[in-house]
């Protein structure tokens, strides 16, 4: 039976996977190399609130900034339409509702266009193959000895590994030519030693709504502003795995504090789970971010699974492809999409079919076709 599915509605599969999250809540060992863990190996710390899917996504002007400081309206309103897909259910997310415009001085527009970033997407450059492909498209990453030349396998000019030194953790101090590597802190008092690291930008916590946070979002928010001094870097936000109207409260009330405190990221990370394939409901949910923060956006995880199963499941590799393809169509012609990384290489414990890499890190079709785009 079809039925809507909340990206925050995260399940725990039998292997202590978090459905949904990244590879740091897996326990699973993948060709002999472990996957990063967490710290408790399931869901802690989460209620399972702000499972608002169905809305509608309201048509917004990308003029109209909308303040995310000013209280939340309490009309989220749901749709009474529902979509029907090939996986079985509507899109893990709509549009945040659009609020009320203001001219508070701390909703600053920080899109693309007005930042100087040698890292920032230039939409494509050419390939091995003299192909043109997209310079925005990156990867998460684990160690692999093949790790090497994973990232020009995929023609990846970038690469995080959901921790706070990849050069280290993942390539073994061996960087390979010309890929950025980006670091992601996860701890509100270890994080100084970014600020002496060669990395040129910082994200922050990885999915902190739905595993065990090392933090709540009020300690979060408060920690932020010397987190941001200290480092020095160019700063992404945290990623949350609510891809509901505000993007949950924990991302909603952080977002809230530091804008008020005067210290707004530098850009939104988010993730995007589609059980059905439409790229219209992913870019009216990467539209509704940009329209409430107006800040450039890497979609740091993204994929076409249907976490509403047990096991997740994921349709045909012509079927992936196909939404692949018009989603990195799509994304690239947003100018304040900067960065985004498919999801996972390899995570074959859960879904083989969607990694982009086998167990043994070699590459799959899915691989291949993401190394054309």
């Amino acid at each position: 039976m079809d039925q809507e599915v909340c990206a925050d509605d995260y399940m725990l599969q039998k292997d202590h996977v978090l459905v949904g999250s990244s590879p740091r809540a897996a326990s699973a060992r993948l060709g002999g190399v472990s996957a990063p863990v967490s710290q408790s190996g399931g869901v802690s710390g989460y209620d399972g609130k702000d499972q608002s899917c169905d809305a509608s996504p309201e048509t917004s002007s990308a003029d109209d900034t909308v303040d995310p400081t000013e209280e939340k309206d309490s009309q989220q309103a749901a749709s009474t339409s529902s979509d029907t897909s090939t996986a079985g259910g509507a899109d893990t997310a709509a549009a945040p509702v659009e609020k009320t415009s203001t001219s508070d001085s701390t909703s600053t527009d920080h899109s693309s266009n007005n930042i100087d970033s040698s890292n920032s997407g230039t939409n494509n450059s050419t390939g091995a193959a003299g192909a043109s492909v997209s310079s925005r498209k990156g990867a998460g990453l684990w160690y692999f000895k093949e790790i090497a030349t994973m990232t020009s396998d995929i023609h990846a000019p970038w690469a995080y590994d959901w921790s706070d030194d990849p050069l280290e953790n993942s390539f073994k101090g061996t960087a390979p030519a010309g890929v950025d590597l980006v670091a992601m802190f996860d701890s509100t008092s270890d994080y100084s030693s970014l600020a002496s690291s060669s990395y040129k930008e910082v994200v922050g916590w990885n999915e902190p709504d739905a595993t065990a946070a090392p933090v709540d979002s009020a300690a979060a928010a408060q920690v932020w502003p010397n987190i941001v001094k200290t480092v020095g870097k160019r700063m992404g936000s945290p990623a949350p795995a609510s891809t509901s109207l505000t993007q949950g409260d924990w991302f909603y009330d952080f977002m809230t504090s530091v804008i008020k405190a005067g210290s707004p990221p530098d850009f939104i990370c988010l993730h995007y789970y589609s059980p059905n394939g439409d790229v219209s409901k992913f870019q009216s949910y990467i539209e509704g971010v940009y329209n409430m923060y107006k800040l450039p956006t890497w979609v740091t995880e993204w994929a076409y699974v249907d976490y509403s199963k047990d096991p997740a499941t994921v349709p045909s590799t012509a079927e992936q492809v196909a939404y692949m393809q018009a989603a990195v169509k799509m994304m690239d012609e947003l100018s304040y999409i900067e960065r985004f990384a498919w999801f996972a290489v390899p995570w074959s414990s859960v879904q083989p079919a969607s990694s982009l890499f086998d167990e043994f890190g070699s590459i799959t079709p899915m691989g291949t076709a993401y190394a054309a785009l």
